[in-house]
């Protein structure tokens, strides 16, 4: 029988079967990895049984910011994700109506005896050509599609998942079992809705602590959380 530890602070009690110091992950499980090389981010997920439950540890790089990596329990997480799509329509348009301009311009230039092409009006062309691939770029960069797992009452964004990559097949099976292990881990704790709460705040006040999630995020989750009607300011003597 595990210890049990209860974390006093100034808001509430925290229940926690959990010593994150002492956490220790087995080999893993199952793996994702995602490389999306135009929005310059790698990421690597892993999948462990742990000490004291399910793990999803994260490994993050990109071009903007520093390497993170961290660790989720999964219990916490809402097994239902959600996904988040959007097609940057404008740059698309931006674009098609530069690219038309540009056939304009060289019809003009060379098809037409009206005009004949000057340094200026090369220079005029090339700059049409040279914003319509950027706008194709920002169209790549600002469109996405990407799988978001929340937590499961404070509503954070805790994983998030380009989707289909690597392939379809890959992210398929990848997901499904990751959904299972969620639902299981669920299960494993074994802890009465409002120790669940609770727990679940200790986990993102962790997160909050390692600057993975800010503390503007953390508090919000907080009262939604506080809002929740299973949630109970407890005691340690009542937790026993």
């Amino acid at each position: 029988m595990q210890n049990l530890k209860y974390i006093t602070t100034d808001e509430i009690t925290l229940y926690s079967d959990e010593d994150p110091a002492k956490v220790v992950l087995s080999q893993v499980d199952f793996k994702l990895e995602q490389s999306h090389k135009m929005r310059g981010v790698y990421r690597k997920i892993t999948i462990s049984e742990g000490s004291y439950g399910s793990y999803c540890q994260q490994s993050i790089r990109n071009k903007h910011q520093k390497k993170l990596k961290y660790r989720i329990d999964l219990a916490y997480l809402d097994p239902i994700p959600v996904r988040e799509h959007h097609t940057a329509w404008k740059w698309v348009f931006g674009a098609i109506g530069l690219a038309l301009l540009a056939g304009l311009m060289i019809w003009a230039g060379w098809f037409s005896n009206s005009l004949s092409p000057s340094v200026y009006y090369l220079s005029a062309m090339v700059a049409v050509v040279t914003a319509t691939l950027i706008c194709l770029l920002l169209f790549a960069h600002k469109s996405y599609d990407k799988i978001v797992f929340n937590s499961q009452h404070g509503n954070v964004q805790l994983i998030e998942l380009l989707n289909k990559y690597p392939d379809n097949e890959s992210f398929r099976q990848f997901m499904a079992l990751f959904i299972i292990r969620i639902k299981s881990a669920k299960k494993n704790k074994r802890l009465s809705p409002s120790k669940f709460l609770a727990g679940e705040l200790k986990e993102l006040r962790r997160l909050r602590d390692e600057a993975v999630i800010s503390a503007e995020i953390y508090e919000t989750a907080k009262v939604e959380i506080f809002h929740n009607e299973s949630y109970q300011v407890t005691n340690p003597r009542n937790l026993q």
